[in-house]
């Protein structure tokens, strides 16, 4: 598959690996959630360091 997209294929796996990890982590999940109320609340007017600053509390 990494040929294809013309990839070395330890970059293609690494990448791959890191997505399922991210996806299965429960606190992950949590923190996605919190930050798109987050956007939500503000109408999408904050950016990342807002949103940060506020989602560690």
């Amino acid at each position: 598959m990494h040929h294809l997209l013309g990839v070395k294929s330890n970059n293609f796996y690494s990448v791959q690996k890191r997505k399922v990890s991210a996806s299965d982590d429960p606190t992950h999940q949590e923190m996605i959630v919190l930050i798109k109320d987050i956007a939500k609340f503000s109408d999408n007017t904050y950016g990342a360091r807002w949103v940060k600053k506020y989602s560690i509390r």
